[in-house]
């Protein structure tokens, strides 16, 4: 990634000592820009109204699990 990306595969011992000589400030400071530099959207679509039961629920102890169901894997192929 180092190569790739900054065309340097030391870099990554640069941002281990951005990391490590970073204050509180500094991340304060950065979280802030971030975040005035970022547009957030909220949407909420309608949902269902879901109502509980007590009828059938023994939540005194875990439910125990079913039958696993069958797998089928396709044929193992080989190649050379």
């Amino acid at each position: 990634m180092n190569q790739t990306f900054v065309g340097d595969p030391q870099y990554y011992k640069m941002i281990l000592k951005y990391e490590r000589e970073a204050t509180a400030r500094d991340i304060l400071e950065a979280s802030r820009k971030m975040a005035l530099e970022m547009t957030f959207i909220f949407s909420s679509a309608s949902h269902p109204e879901y109502e509980t039961t007590s009828a059938g629920t023994d939540r005194s102890k875990l439910p125990t699990p079913g039958s696993p169901p069958e797998v089928k894997f396709p044929a193992l192929q080989r190649a050379s």
